[in-house]
């Protein structure tokens, strides 16, 4: 007789409601009570998926089987018993072989998910304990794999990007073939796999992010589409939802950020699948998603825009003679440099420059004459203040405080520190960071500060974001790095 996977996915809470164990605490994903053989009262543990159980009182440790075994004393009742809610299969199939376990029903029970919601997001079994699952690029197609192994307590069984190549997205898959959104449709963006699997089991189109932030290069694929961000209750998954929604500006539809019925933590807040393990869970997730609110600074839909915070600034000039001048002002990634668009008819000139600098304004006035057909001196007058006053306009809606190029380095520390959280950062006792990191087919660890450690975190960034990472963000990822004990991926 064979442990098999049911589509169960408390098979824990059900065994020991069958087998009449008082089992009222919750501790984590364990149900706590009186052991089975010491009778502690507050050390015994049933996993709630897999039902192994253990006690840290007398040290016992049992499987499902030896579990109802030591309660029911009668093997044979053990074995109807567990063939009755699904965890054993009692007849090999007709070739006289036991049927082996499928590991994707079995990690799905384990995560507390269903295994068809796992397919949907590509799994294929690539070994009896292993499942990939494909990821995808900023450009729509596969970048890598995502390994989950059913083998309880390994960092695979949390799951890993496949060594050397930059992390993906996971989207879900009809008749094998990839769903990416589309212009006008709802997503959810959650972080990992499993979370956005849950969501599919409810019937909606999520988005397994590889961290708890999305990356800005993965933003064109969400273009036109209404995004709702459900974050874990924690700091990281408040911040990262925060990241993600001033990334999706300009780009999504609207965005909406989602607040999950659990405590705030400062880490290990409770994610979607926690919610859906409740009495009444699906309601709660999805009422959660309905009174989804936009973060601050975007527009609600329905409401009238107001005044905050411009990132356009526009003029019409009238010239001597034709059609008027159209300028538009925008901020770029660096103080005082802006976008200036001069439109006229269907000529169209546009250039990067420095709005503080005469000679740049001057030099752009001339570029803009020769284009138009009209003399520089009758031009200049009438483009350069305006050039100063939206540059002005744009800085005042800003606000006082760090520029554009401040905010680029601190986007880029705190992302850069976000993708270190997915390593096993650990401190000595003379508080000294280190970071274990996975290399090739081996793990390496490295002081933080060291030069080895800072090389290959800008080599990560590049990988992921398409561009290097300057030095003094590199420092201030360092810092934020150092303090940091846990990874936000669970």
């Amino acid at each position: 007789m064979l442990i098999v996977p049911g589509s169960d996915s408390e098979i824990g809470v059900t065994l020991a409601s069958r087998l009449g164990l008082s089992l009222s605490k919750r501790e984590g994903h364990d149900l706590a009570g009186p052991c089975v053989a010491c009778k502690s009262s507050d050390a015994f543990r049933v996993h709630m998926h897999s039902g192994v159980a253990q006690c840290y009182s007398c040290g016992g440790k049992w499987s499902p089987f030896q579990l109802a075994e030591a309660v029911t004393g009668d093997r044979e009742q053990t074995k109807a018993l567990l063939v009755e809610i699904g965890l054993f299969k009692p007849e090999p199939d007709e070739n006289g072989k036991a049927t082996p376990p499928d590991p994707i029903a079995l990690i799905a029970r384990q995560k507390g998910i269903t295994p068809d919601s796992l397919r949907a997001f590509g799994a294929k079994i690539i070994s009896p304990t292993t499942i990939h699952l494909p990821c995808y690029g900023p450009d729509g197609k596969p970048c890598t794999r995502f390994s989950i192994s059913t083998k309880s307590g390994t960092q695979a069984s949390k799951g890993l990007f496949a060594k050397g190549k930059p992390a993906g997205l996971f989207f879900p898959h009809i008749d094998g073939e990839v769903r990416l959104p589309q212009p006008g449709e709802v997503w959810h963006l959650v972080e990992g796999v499993k979370d956005a699997a849950a969501l599919n089991g409810l019937g909606l189109l999520a988005c397994g992010m590889n961290t708890c932030r999305l990356a800005s290069k993965f933003v064109r694929l969400f273009t036109g589409v209404d995004i709702l961000l459900v974050p874990d209750r924690d700091r990281a998954g408040e911040e990262g939802s925060q990241f993600s929604a001033r990334v999706l500006r300009g780009a999504a539809k609207s965005v909406r950020n989602a607040v999950l019925p659990a405590e705030f933590k400062e880490s290990d807040g409770e994610d979607v699948r926690d919610v859906l393990r409740r009495a009444g869970g699906s309601a709660l997730v999805l009422q959660a998603i309905t009174d989804a609110q936009p973060p601050e600074g975007w527009q609600a839909e329905g409401e009238a825009a107001g005044p905050e915070r411009p990132m356009t600034a526009s003029a019409e000039i009238e010239l001597p003679e034709g059609d008027p001048l159209k300028l538009e002002v925008s901020p770029t990634s660096g103080k005082p440099q802006r976008l200036v668009v001069a439109t006229r008819g269907e000529i169209e000139h546009r250039d990067r420059l420095d709005t503080d600098s005469d000679t740049s304004r001057g030099r752009f006035v001339k570029k803009l004459a020769e284009k138009l057909g009209i003399e520089r001196d009758v031009l200049a007058p009438l483009v350069d203040p305006q050039l100063t006053k939206l540059a002005d306009e744009i800085n005042q809606s800003a606000g006082a405080g760090g520029g554009a190029g401040d905010e680029e380095e601190q986007s880029q520390a705190t992302l850069a520190a976000n993708m270190a959280m997915q390593w096993d950062l650990f401190h000595t006792p003379a508080n000294d960071a280190y970071a274990t990191i996975p290399i090739g087919d081996h793990l390496e660890t490295w002081p933080v500060r060291s030069q080895t450690f800072k090389h290959y975190l800008g080599k990560r960034f590049f990988d992921e974001e398409g561009k290097a990472m300057n030095s003094d963000a590199q420092s201030a990822a360092i810092n934020l790095i150092r303090p940091c004990k846990k990874s936000c991926v669970s």
